[in-house]
């Protein structure tokens, strides 16, 4: 399975080369997360991080909620979770436009990595 995450400009997911509309700014925010991490990340320092305002509880289940609307939105299991940790799962490739462009940076195809910047980062 193939996720594309664009954060240049308006963010957007699209699974297999279909776009999905999450309609979640918590879940994209914590897709962008996990995919800029590029490691598992830990669920009390997402619901931390995404619902500061809640007492710890409330926070875990708002993360536990969200984790199950980005799996029904996106139609596949895109994350996996554990008691401890969120990730993506084994079998996603994911690409995200700006480590492309970080890496079209480092390999001084500038050309390139203009290409793929389609303005502001996470715009919007």
């Amino acid at each position: 399975m193939r996720i594309e995450l664009h954060l240049f400009g308006y963010p957007r997911l699209a699974v297999d080369g279909r776009t999905v509309a999450l309609g979640l700014q918590k879940g994209l925010a914590l897709l962008v997360y996990a995919a800029e991490a590029r490691a598992p990340v830990a669920r009390e320092m997402l619901s931390g991080l995404l619902w500061p305002d809640l007492d710890a509880e409330a926070a875990r289940g708002r993360l536990r909620r969200t984790l199950y609307r980005i799996g029904k939105a996106s139609g596949v299991d895109i994350l996996a979770a554990n008691r401890v940790s969120v990730a993506f799962a084994a079998d996603v490739e994911i690409i995200v436009d700006t480590a492309r462009f970080e890496t079209a940076c480092d390999e001084e195809d500038f050309t390139g990595a203009m290409r793929l910047s389609s303005g502001e980062f996470l715009a919007g």
